[in-house]
């Protein structure tokens, strides 16, 4: 699945990741998965989840990703690595 990436303001150090194709994701299977990756959980709340690797990661049930870095290679990769998620949610 590939993604937009944008920068959500310029004082931010975040990138905002939307899927350029709607999803639909269970957040306590992406969860799981998240964690056979080698992501730490820091919150679930319900309608999003907030994990750490790299770097903080809010995930949406609709995709949405909001990366807490400044580097945008990270981000990408990121990003490319969790569409393999939203690809089988699809």
């Amino acid at each position: 699945m590939s993604f937009y990436l944008l920068r959500p303001c310029q004082d931010s150090a975040a990138f905002e990741l939307k899927p350029r194709q709607t999803a639909k994701l269970d957040l306590q299977q992406a969860l799981e998965w998240l964690r056979q990756r080698e992501f730490r959980k820091v919150v679930d709340a319900g309608v999003m989840v907030i994990v750490e690797r790299e770097c903080m990661v809010n995930l949406y049930p609709s995709g949405r990703m909001l990366l807490r870095t400044s580097d945008e290679k990270l981000a990408e990769k990121l990003a490319a690595e969790v569409g393999v998620l939203l690809n089988g949610a699809a």
